[in-house]
Formats: structure tokens, sequence, C-alpha cells
């Protein structure tokens, strides 16, 4: 078929609809580095269908209808580095189909029907450093199965039925850096699960029935940097069960069912920069939840169920700063509650009950870039509202109701440059209304219902303003 173009080292046939590939397909094609077949309709190929492609490095045969992989169909690829077979409807992996395959290492098996991998069907994929085996019909998962992975530091391995984990496996993937088990219905893991793990950096444990992480969960992870155990059931914690994890900078909670944050539970956790917590049912927070946290730089707390704040609850994380409190059922603040805060820019504070803005209802925060207040239901800004927040650069008002703006609203925010005010009730303004905001470059008042003039004339004036 390619007779005239045998010095070809490139082949993209995607998006064809392409049924079959014969044994003399590809023939003569011995220079061929990459060939690109995903997105046909492939349903058979010839078990020497790639014989003559000793050179080809990348093979993608993704978004087939392939069921099955012949046996020899890889034999003669050895210098094959990347394979991938997503998108297909193959049931098992198994026989000999790629132990010849030395150099590989990339093998994505994901979003296929595979039920069944024969044990030690990747044996001599020595080379192998990433694998993706998620969206398959995979129910447990034994050692045998991933015998010969040595090398690999990167699985992904999810949105399955797999109810059973035998650890064992994890004791053959001693290179392991990136592990992903998202979306399985495993209700636990066995004590010391990932202890062989020592080069793991980064663990997500995602969309799973887990609902108790125990002390002896992570033990030997000591260069682990990222510990993400978001979407699952948990609703409790062992005392310790991050202890020994001395690198980590970056741990998820989000999505969980925890009522409540210890002091204890951060030990040994002086080094975490990044905290997410949200979308828990935390109603309080200990005065001392965070004070072995003096690293922190971002803390998410939103969508739980905080209504009352102690004034001292931030005061051990000086370095904070990102703060999340967006979606929980706050009406005010204590006066002091981010004075420790110096470094904070950032402040979320949307989908809260601030009604009604006064002069210190919103705490001073000495160096605050941005702070949003969307869907508050606020009816109204007081003067001298923000006064003190002298550094301010970005002040989100959109989805309130606020009727009219009045310039004192906005009194001493000189650094200002970005208002938004989109959807609000506001029904008639005096563009002068902004002129002591020296520093705005850009207003959103769309959906407030304001004639075209004043839209024309807020466009004319701060152009950044269009949508």
């Amino acid at each position: 078929m390619f007779t005239e173009n045998l010095n070809l080292s490139i082949l993209e046939l995607h998006l064809n609809r392409i049924r079959k590939v014969s044994s003399n397909t590809f023939k003569g094609l011995k220079q061929l580095n990459e060939l690109d077949l995903n997105q046909n309709m492939i349903s058979d190929i010839d078990p020497s269908a790639f014989n003559d492609l000793t050179a080809l490095t990348e093979l993608n045969l993704s978004k087939n209808k392939i069921t099955s992989l012949p046996v020899g169909i890889f034999d003669k690829t050895t210098n094959l580095e990347t394979l991938v077979l997503s998108g297909n409807y193959i049931e098992k992996v198994e026989g000999n189909v790629f132990e010849k395959l030395v150099s590989l290492n990339r093998l994505d098996l994901d979003n296929n029907r595979i039920d069944y991998i024969q044990p030690g069907v990747f044996k001599n994929l020595k080379a192998l450093n990433s694998f993706y085996i998620d969206d398959n019909y995979l129910e447990s998962l034994n050692g045998e199965m991933f015998e010969g992975l040595s090398s690999l530091t990167s699985i992904l391995i999810g949105s399955s039925p797999i109810r059973d984990i035998n650890c064992d496996i994890f004791k053959k993937m001693p290179s392991l850096e990136t592990l992903n088990l998202e979306i399985i219905l495993v209700k636990k893991l066995s004590p010391n699960c990932f202890s062989d793990l020592k080069n793991l950096n980064q663990l997500t444990i995602k969309g799973t029935e887990i609902n108790r992480v125990p002390k002896e969960m992570f033990v030997g992870l000591n260069k682990l940097k990222i510990l993400d155990l978001m979407e699952n059931e948990i609703d409790e914690i062992e005392i310790g069960a991050f202890e020994n994890l001395p690198k980590l900078n970056t741990l998820s909670l989000g999505r969980n069912r925890l009522t409540k944050i210890e002091r204890e539970l951060f030990k040994g956790q002086s080094k975490l920069r990044t905290l997410i917590l949200s979308h828990n049912k935390i109603s309080t927070i200990n005065a001392t939840a965070f004070e072995l946290l003096p690293n922190l730089s971002y803390l998410d707390l939103g969508s739980n169920r905080l209504k009352n704040l102690k004034s001292d609850v931030f005061s051990k994380i000086p370095k904070l700063a990102q703060l999340e409190l967006a979606n929980n059922r706050i009406t005010n603040l204590p006066d002091d509650i981010f004075k420790p805060l110096q470094s904070l820019e950032i402040l979320n504070l949307d989908q809260n009950k601030f009604n009604v803005l006064e002069k210190g209802s919103i705490p001073t925060v000495s160096e605050l870039d941005e702070l949003h207040l969307r869907k508050n239901n606020l009816e109204d800004i007081k003067s001298g509202a923000f006064e003190s927040f002298k550094t301010l650069g970005e002040l989100d008002l959109a989805n309130n109701t606020l009727k009219s703006i009045s310039s004192d609203m906005f009194e001493g925010l000189t650094k200002m440059h970005t208002l938004d005010l989109r959807f609000n009730k506001i029904s008639d303004l005096v563009v002068s209304v902004f002129e002591n905001l020296t520093a705005l470059t850009r207003v959103r008042l769309e959906g407030n219902g304001l004639n075209h003039d004043v839209m024309e004339e807020i466009y004319k004036k701060y152009p950044k303003s269009l949508p």
C-alpha cells in the first residue's frame, strides 16, 4: 500500500473507517517511527501486520473495536516505547502478547472491558514507566498481575468495580512515584499497604468507599509530598495517620464526612503548605486546630457548616496567603480574627450570610489583594465598610441584592482596579460614583438591568469592563 513511500517516519491514519489491518498493509515501512490509527473501526488485526515495523517507537490504536490482541502481534516491534490501546473492547490481557516489548515505557489500556489479567503477562516490561488501566471491569487486584513492573513510576487504576486490593501488588513496584486509585469500590486498605513504596511522592485515593483512615495506613511513605483523599466516605481519621509523612506539602481531605478538626491530626506536618477541607460537615474549629502548621499558605474550609469562628483560630498560621471560607453560614467575624495573617492576599467569603456590611463587618487584612463576597444576599454597604483595605485590588460583589451604589461604599479603596457588581438589582447608576477610585480599570455591571447608555458610558470610561 505504501510501496512508494518506504522512507516514511510518521504515518497518521486516524479518523478514517479502517476496519482491518492485514499482513501486508505496512509492508516495507522499516523506517517508520510513529503510527497513529486511533478513531477508526478496526476489529481485525493480522498477527503479522506490524512485522516490518522494526523501527516503530509509538503505536496508537485507541478508540477502535479491538476485542483481543493476537499472539505475536508485537513480536517484531521490539523498539516500541509507547503503546496506546485505550477505548477499545479488550476483555482479557493474557498470553505472551507483550513478551518482546522490552523497550516499552508507556502502556495505556484504559477504557476497555478488561476483567482478567493473566499473572506474569507484564513480566518482561522491565522498562515500563507509565501504566494506565482505569475504566475497566476488574473486581480485584493481586500481586501476580503486575509481576515484572520494577521500573514503573506512575500507575492509574480507577473507574472500575474493584472491591479488593491485595497490597502485595505494590511490592512489585519499588520505583513507583505516582499512584492513583480513583473511583473504585474498596472499603478499606490493609495497614502498611504502601510501606514498600519508598519512592512514592504522590498518592491519590479518591472516590472510594473508605470511611476510616487508620494510623498505619501511610507508614513508610517518607518521600510523599502530595496526598489526595478527596471524595471518599471518611468520617474518622486516627490520630497519627499523617505523622510519618515528613515531606508532605499538600493534603486534600475535601468532599468527605468530617465533622471536626483536631490539633493532633496534623502532628509532624510542619512543612504542610496546602490543606483542603472543603465540602465536609465541619461546624466548629478548635482554636488550636492549625497551630502545628506554621508554613501553611493555602487553607480551604469552603462548603462546610461554619457559623462562628474563634478569634484566634488562625493565629498560628502567619504565612497563610489564601483562605477559602465560601459557602458556609457565617454572619459575622471577630474583630481581630485576621490580624495574625500578615501574608493573606486572597479571602473568599462567597455564599455566606453577610446581609449588610458596616465598618468592621469584614475585619482588616493588612495586605489583602482580593476579597470575594458574591452570593451573600447582600442588601447594603455602609460608609467606610472597606476603608481599612488599603491594598485591595479586586472586590467581587456579584450575585447579591444591592439596589443602589454610592461613592462612600468604596471609600479608601485607592488601589482597587477591578470591581464586580454583576447580577445585583441596580436599576440606576451615575458613572461618576466611581471617580474617587483612581486605580479602577474594570467595572462589571452586566445582569443589573441598567440602560444601554449607562453601560456604553462604563465601557467607554473603563474599556477593560467589556465582557
